[in-house]
């Protein structure tokens, strides 16, 4: 689950867990007031209960509490002070492909 540029990071591992044979979908959430203006319905078919969530986020973690619940888990950026390269930095935070997949991985053992 992401918003932004993090969606593509979310396809990669998607991928890698494809070729382990394990099973995911990625959910581009762009705008959470507008998901949250939806059905009841509309958002289970999106988001089931019971499964397991990775959250992506190159911002804070406070507003995927809610789609992660007990079953999930969060890769975001809850500090102030890092600079460098935008590569090492998502390398640093957790934001790769392989990361993703291995939450993902942890998740459902």
């Amino acid at each position: 689950l992401a918003t932004g540029s993090e969606v593509a990071t979310c396809v990669e591992a998607h991928k890698l867990l494809a070729e382990e044979n394990i099973k995911s979908a990625v959910v581009s959430m762009p705008c959470m007031e507008l998901f949250e203006k939806q059905s009841n319905d509309y958002k289970k078919l999106v988001l089931p209960d019971g499964k397991a969530v990775v959250c992506v986020e190159a911002g804070s973690s406070m507003p995927w509490y809610k789609y992660c619940k007990n079953n999930g888990s969060i890769i975001a950026i809850d500090c102030f002070g890092e600079s460098g390269d935008a590569n090492l930095l998502f390398e640093h935070f957790g934001f790769t492909a392989n990361n993703v997949k291995e939450q993902a991985k942890n998740l459902i053992k």
